[in-house]
């Protein structure tokens, strides 16, 4: 029996042993730490393991580029990096029109797309800048293309499993990369076909045996997701993206869009691959600028801002 001298030893064996709970108290210990477990996992999914922090203080040992500070001292939002807390040049607004001055020095700027408003907030000898992001639609025009989007209609009846995009960035070597926010295909016009790989939507094929759907590479997951903040970056050069059904399927149109600052020319085609081999056959046999392809969408470049002392825009 344990002792009850508050002088005497603790015996690791006098402890409770897992095997001597009531199972009823067992599942519901097990209940709970999958519970914890799935919403740990949601949040690694949801932030990539980057630590998220509001408040007046930094938090202690923090991790470069692992770090997001709301600083609510500023009402600011920092990153760390290597060099220690940097700004994230985000957009910072007072709270009345008067923060926001139009000089000789600092003119403001009448671009509709950009619309930046610039003004100096002092803080340990540091300005800031308030820029208003170019906007854009939810959804492509059906049928329409423009500098940054398309959505196309298909002639085509080509009914196989096997296809995949191509898409050549050409941005200049000198400016930014080519920044893809999403793809997709349609069996129908308002129903997009490929997922990411993580969904799991199963049918039976001409075998009787289940199988995807859809199979996409993980890599490719950002512009198939239908997110906001998912985003995948082209490097110059060809990137191909392979899809493929269970089923034999048509496909009847495809679209896709560049984020709004996106570098250019972006030139996109489908391809196809008949069931029992053979090459990739192109749906578009367009001749643009030299290539054989499909769309090309000559991109938005714009730089952001150009930041001074007086932190004054440049004006685009």
């Amino acid at each position: 029996m344990p002792s009850t001298d508050i002088y005497h030893k603790l015996n690791l064996e006098d402890k409770i042993r897992w095997e001597e709970w009531a199972p009823s108290l067992q599942d519901k210990l097990k209940s709970l730490y999958n519970q914890l477990a799935a919403i740990e996992a949601y949040m690694d999914h949801a932030v990539g393991g980057v630590r998220i922090t509001i408040g007046k203080d930094a938090p202690d040992y923090p991790v470069p580029f692992n770090e997001l500070w709301f600083d609510t001292n500023f009402n600011i939002v920092r990153i760390y990096t290597p060099d220690g807390w940097k700004l994230t040049h985000g957009a910072y607004y007072g709270g009345k029109n008067d923060d926001i001055q139009d000089t000789s020095d600092s003119p403001l700027s009448h671009n509709p797309i950009t619309n930046c408003h610039c003004y100096t907030i002092q803080w340990k000898d540091a300005s800031f800048c308030h820029c208003k992001s170019q906007p854009w639609t939810d959804k492509e025009q059906v049928d329409a293309l423009d500098a940054i989007s398309f959505n196309k209609f298909l002639t085509n009846t080509v009914n196989t499993k096997q296809y995949r995009f191509v898409v050549e960035s050409a941005a200049p070597t000198s400016g930014m990369d080519a920044i893809l926010y999403s793809l997709n295909a349609n069996t129908s016009e308002d129903s997009d076909v490929i997922t990411p790989s993580y969904t799991i939507r199963l049918v039976k094929n001409e075998l009787g045996q289940q199988t995807n759907y859809v199979s996409v590479d993980e890599k490719f997951n950002p512009i198939f997701d239908g997110e906001d903040l998912t985003i995948l970056q082209i490097p110059r050069g060809f990137t191909y993206i392979p899809f493929t059904f269970g089923n034999n399927t048509i496909i009847k149109s495809i679209h896709g869009r560049l984020v709004p600052y996106s570098s250019g020319p972006v030139y996109v085609n489908l391809q196809y691959k008949n069931n029992n081999g053979g090459n990739w056959i192109n749906v578009f046999n367009n001749n643009i600028d030299g290539r054989v392809t499909g769309i090309k969408l000559a991109g938005n470049y714009i730089p952001y801002s150009k930041c001074h002392g007086s932190c004054h825009c440049a004006r685009w």
